[in-house]
């Protein structure tokens, strides 16, 4: 072996990912691109293994058992796995069938951790100069800025081998160096800092598209994304130049914006990507490995405060937090309010700000197009924000988690908000738009719209009645103790409980108090009382006692429907009280048919006592 050091706080997080779910590791990634030209096997693969040689990082393994605290291993000579295939022979249809199988079977076969490298190669010929390129890596040892300058210098090396000569590249300073000085630095202002920054902040902002409904089988992530229009992409950059603006801060004040609409909070924290490589760390720029950090951005939303000013006090926070992007996010966590085991945020914003010219280029007579990294991550949702003549945005989220058409929703507010931040960025936060005009006119004038047909010869409860022979056995009434029953089972307990209450004296224009907790025992009582013809009085237990007293007086209802647990709440006055007790079958006796007659249209229904809303 060549080295042994420590992990940095990064690696521990991902490293314990790894090993956490090794079938669905989060942080195994996958880039792939289309190569045009002529390519010389021996001169490209050459080129890979110089790139390990080069690199101690990419000759890396890991060490965890038995150790107090895990290792990261260098091994002197790793030979980096290159795999060829010759598709030639088959038709392009049968290629792409082939090369989704490829990746798939790939990504299954995911990294020990424990065995170096955490890297191999796989190139697939599908016609004389044309390749398909699959280079999968761990996040533990690279991050998107160490990608981009790896395939640099791959093609310098690459064109150096092809032509027979020596690559004039710099060696580069080892990962252990960036190790080195984490372990030397002194943390005290970062401590004050973070815990100055997150004082007060106690609960995790909710994720905006949380599945409500059961999760798929399959689970997984899932991705859905967006590019802008050019005009558009255009005026976001000259809103960011008049601005004095960077991306990141227009980007981190439309999600700040979208998490607090979506959620009702004003108060929001996510997580946002940094470089995490120290300036005062001479080299750092140059170096290969896992860099990135991740820290938490607090925004709080001023609606009161025009757009641009607003954005110019996120950005002036943000160049506070720029000094201190080496901070370990664990620490970070510890130093703040949200109690232990809780995480701190639950969406995650990842700008890709490292250099993007690799993605088309022309390097020894090889045309490099169609670059793609297929990225994860453990957090429920995460935002992924390409720079370019059109600004892409990507949500990649966990699918049991997050609702797949929430997210695209989410998606397309978030860019509706871009486009009114630079539309005018004097408005109000307050007030700006977050809906389309198709949504706004969906909300207002379908989902709300007040013209509907219906008889008016009918009663409430024979419409019940009217969907209980509809669909006899769907759900009627669920609680939010997880109480539920059927419309059959409505109807078979409110027939039941109203012979009991015409059994009493009700009838039309009779008054019944209903005192109840919040239960199914609610509309099964109500829908009894207009059933016997009466009219329902509704009274709530957790009202004072004196207001009780006033509303019982004042109606003066012959009869009152009570459950047991909140008897003692609700004076009787001189009421006779029918008690219930909560889920108590006794009080629906099995022989309830549906009554003939009822409260009709013209019969009091309800008497309410509000404070004047």
């Amino acid at each position: 072996m060549e080295a042994v050091y420590p992990l940095s706080p990064l690696q521990k997080g991902l490293l314990f990912h790894a090993l956490a779910a090794p079938e669905r590791d989060p942080y195994f990634q996958q880039a792939t691109c289309r190569l045009e030209g002529p390519l010389e096997r021996d001169a490209f693969s050459g080129a890979w293994q110089r790139l390990v040689d080069r690199h101690p990082v990419l000759r890396t393994a890991f060490a965890w058992q038995g150790l107090e605290d895990p290792l990261q291993v260098v091994g002197r000579q790793v030979r980096v796995p290159f795999v060829e295939h010759d598709w030639r022979t088959v038709d392009a249809a049968e290629q792409e069938r082939r090369w989704e199988a490829l990746v798939e079977q790939d990504r299954r076969a995911g990294f020990n951790p424990s065995k170096a490298p955490l890297l191999r190669i796989c190139l697939a010929r599908v016609e004389d100069e044309t390749h398909l390129l699959l280079w999968s890596f761990h996040h533990l040892l690279l991050d998107g800025w160490s990608m981009s300058r790896l395939l640099s210098e791959l093609f310098v090396l690459y064109a150096a081998l092809r032509a027979g000569e020596e690559p004039a590249l710099k060696t580069p300073r080892p990962f252990r160096d960036f190790i080195a000085w984490l372990q030397a630095r002194d943390m005290g202002a970062a401590e004050r800092f973070w815990r100055r920054e997150l004082a007060g902040f106690t609960d995790p902002t909710p994720v905006p598209a949380e599945r409500l409904g059961p999760a798929p089988a399959a689970g997984g992530r899932g991705e859905a994304g967006l590019s802008l229009a050019p005009d558009t992409t255009a005026a976001i950059q000259e809103l960011a130049r008049r601005g004095r603006l960077t991306l990141g801060t227009l980007i981190q004040g439309a999600w700040a914006l979208l998490l607090g609409r979506a959620t009702g909070e004003d108060d929001v924290v996510f997580g946002l990507t940094v470089s995490g490589r120290p300036p005062s760390l001479p080299g750092a720029e140059l170096m290969i490995g896992p860099f990135l950090n991740t820290l938490p951005s607090r925004v709080r939303l001023r609606d009161d405060l025009p757009v641009s000013r607003w954005l110019s006090g996120l950005q002036e926070r943000q160049v506070e937090v720029r000094e201190l992007e080496d901070s370990p996010l664990p620490q970070v966590q510890a130093w703040s309010d949200v109690p232990k085991g809780a995480a701190l945020f639950e969406t995650l914003v990842v700008i890709e700000n490292y250099p993007l010219a690799v993605s088309r280029r022309d390097a020894a007579g090889l045309a490099v197009q169609d670059i793609r990294v297929a990225e994860g991550s453990h957090y429920p949702l995460m935002l992924v924000v390409a720079p370019g003549h059109r600004l892409f945005l990507k949500l990649n989220y966990d699918r049991v988690r997050c609702d797949e058409l929430a997210v695209s929703r989410l998606l397309l507010h978030l860019a509706l908000l871009l486009d009114r931040f630079a539309s005018n960025p004097e408005r109000p936060v307050g007030e700006v738009p977050l809906l389309s005009s198709a949504e706004h006119h969906q909300v207002v004038c379908e989902l709300n719209s007040a013209v509907a047909d219906y008889r008016l010869d009918r009663g409430l409860h024979e419409l019940v009645e009217a969907q209980v022979d509809r669909t006899p056995d769907g759900v009627a009434v669920v609680d939010e103790d997880g109480g539920r029953i059927t419309y059959r089972e409505l109807e078979r307990r409110a027939n039941a409980l109203a012979r009991r209450l015409c059994a009493l004296g009700v009838g039309p224009e009779v008054r019944v108090g209903v005192c109840l907790e919040r239960s199914v025992e609610m509309p099964v009582a109500l829908l009894a009382v207009l059933k016997a013809g009466g009219a329902y009085v509704p009274l709530d237990p957790f009202h004072p006692r004196e207001r009780l007293e006033h509303v019982v007086a004042d109606a003066a209802f012959p009869v009152l429907i009570v459950q047991e647990s909140v008897r003692h709440a609700v004076p009787a006055g001189r009421a006779r009280v029918l008690p219930l007790q909560r889920g108590e079958e006794v009080a629906y006796p099995k022989d309830g048919g549906r009554r003939p007659g009822g409260a009709t249209p013209d019969n009091l229904a309800y008497v309410i006592y509000t404070s004047g809303s």
